[in-house]
């Protein structure tokens, strides 16, 4: 039979044969490569290229795939190591050609798109060799974003073994717990010899414990309704009233005709659905046909379609919500696998330095968060810290009405709202206010204000404030004193004078406004007339 040889190092001073031949009428083939790149970047070929084979201190899982003694070619002369590779290499897709390419440097001969057939094989010959170093940066950054679109289609199984060879945590986790739900039965596992054995293995097992975990559940419930009766109640049956049930019921208001429908009920849906038949004794399930094949998704999606009998009790009786309950509890159980769980390790290739975590997601932080002292605070000392943050709230605010609407926020502002009963604190935040420097403050005498506080602040007060504020501010400016009208002496004393001027005001507020207004206009219309002058006087 023909043999295929590929250059792949030209001068390179190792070949590895892979003799191939029957039973699948595969071609040899042969690879020239340097032996001294391969080993950099494999553990197989590093044992392999170590020395005298087989080598003492060989890891006992790499004996089966190391081959004999190599024998000696001369060519172009060169001295030339051929190696008779134990292994059956198909090479399909040219995978292995692709892996030692991107070995040897030559980037020239790793496609940048492939197909995802191609993107399987790659990982198998990965993980076959033990060599993904070579392609990380080919899969991290063009193969794997061309083709993660497919993680939710049904024939996507093969991101298995990808995330396997390349350390992806989550894919492996995400892609490890699909196939234990839609896994019909075991044969279907352990015919996918691509697989590595102990990924197989540890899927076959937590399948197996999760429908185990199901036929106990169906059991545990059947039983309900399946309790002997005590020694003294059949003695008690045979001598009071032999024809009457003495054994406990589960329907609360005793009534052994809901627990008989509610049993009868579930072991028909039971024998409908062809679920677990060996629930029921074998001389009763002899008649019953085995149960069909179905994976653990179908058979919890079967469990749910329960429903209660007609003509039941219902309330505390019907126990079908409580049963839909517990299979998606079991369903929810289901977690994917880890690389720890498989391997031991947290991860390699990239998620070499994802850093010791238990968390299936490859996309978190590398390193450890740091651990925080926990402060353990009384609880009588953090309700005092918040009174006195609260109170520190309410001595910024100035106006009353955001001061009474503060206190009723909780019972913490309440309590410190309290605390605001000094009158000369009190007057102080008021006197420095712009608030009671306006003429507008006059009304402040008539709003509510938060107990300790309308007790102590008068209308008396807030005047004597407003003159003392308006005696300071014509000491500060004298020079003002003489150009602007004397103000009366006399403040108004009764509301309605309070009112007349607080209206007074508003409306002199307006005419202010109306007036600002058409100076400004005044003065943009004569800026106007001068530059259309001073352009006229520029025409000759």
């Amino acid at each position: 039979m023909a043999t295929q040889e590929y250059a792949i190092a030209e001068k390179g001073n190792a070949i590895l044969e892979f003799a191939n031949g029957q039973p699948n009428d595969v071609p040899a083939l042969r690879f020239r490569v340097s032996s001294y790149i391969l080993a950099e970047v494999s553990p197989l070929f590093a044992q392999i290229f170590s020395g005298p084979l087989p080598s003492s201190d060989c890891p006992p899982e790499l004996l089966p795939e190391m081959p004999p003694s190599p024998t000696i070619l001369r060519r172009d002369g060169t001295e030339i190591k051929l190696y008779k590779m134990p292994q059956l290499e198909l090479n399909s897709h040219d995978a292995l050609a692709i892996l030692l390419n991107a070995a040897h440097l030559r980037h020239q001969k790793v496609p940048r798109e492939i197909d995802f057939e191609t993107f399987v094989s790659v990982a198998d010959v990965c993980v076959r060799y033990r060599c993904t170093s070579p392609l990380e940066l080919q899969v991290e950054y063009q193969w794997l974003p061309e083709w993660l679109h497919m993680l939710g289609d049904k024939n996507s199984d093969g991101f298995l073994l990808i995330s396997y060879a390349f350390g992806l945590r989550r894919i492996f986790s995400r892609m490890s717990k699909t196939i234990i739900l839609t896994a019909r039965d075991e044969a279907s596992i352990k015919s996918r010899h691509e697989w590595p054995q102990s990924v197989r293995n540890k899927i076959l097992a937590v399948r197996a414990a999760k429908l185990l975990q199901l036929r106990e559940y169906c059991v545990r419930v059947t039983r309900e309704y399946l309790a002997s009766p005590t020694p003294e109640r059949i003695s008690q049956s045979k001598i009071i009233m032999p024809r009457r049930f003495t054994m406990s019921t589960r329907c609360p208001k005793k009534s052994q005709l809901c627990d008989a429908s509610n049993l009868g009920w579930l072991m028909l849906f039971f024998n409908r659905l062809q679920i677990f038949p060996d629930t029921l004794q074998p001389q009763l399930s002899s008649n019953l046909t085995e149960m069909p094949q179905r994976s653990l998704e179908e058979l919890c999606d079967c469990l749910r379609l329960f429903t209660a009998p007609p003509g039941g009790h219902g309330g505390v009786c019907d126990f079908g919500p409580a049963f839909r309950r517990g299979i998606d509890d079991i369903f929810n159980g289901v977690s994917g696998l880890t690389l720890r769980d498989v391997t031991g390790l947290n991860g390699w290739a990239l998620s070499k330095h994802a850093g010791p975590t238990e968390s299936r997601y490859d996309d978190l932080s590398r390193e450890l968060p740091r651990e925080h002292p926990v402060l353990t605070v009384p609880k009588k000392q953090s309700l005092t810290l918040t009174v006195e943050i609260a109170l520190q709230i309410l001595l910024r605010i100035d106006e009353p009405d955001d001061i009474f609407a503060a206190a009723m926020i909780n019972k913490t502002f309440f309590e410190a709202s309290k605390q605001l009963v000094d009158p000369s604190s009190a007057i102080d935040r008021y006197r420095q206010s712009t608030y009671l420097k306006l003429i507008g403050a006059w009304d402040l005498a008539d709003r509510r204000l938060p107990q300790g506080i309308s007790n102590q602040v008068d209308t008396q007060v807030v005047l004597r404030t407003c003159s003392q504020a308006e005696e300071e501010s014509r000491e500060t400016v004298p020079e003002l004193t003489g150009s602007t009208p004397a103000m009366p002496s006399s403040l108004p004393r009764t509301e309605t004078d309070v009112f007349e001027l607080e209206r007074s005001e508003k409306f002199l507020a307006s005419d202010m406004l109306r007036d600002q207004g058409k100076i400004s206009s005044e003065s943009s219309e004569k800026h106007l007339r001068e530059e259309q002058d001073h352009e006229l006087r520029q025409i000759p």
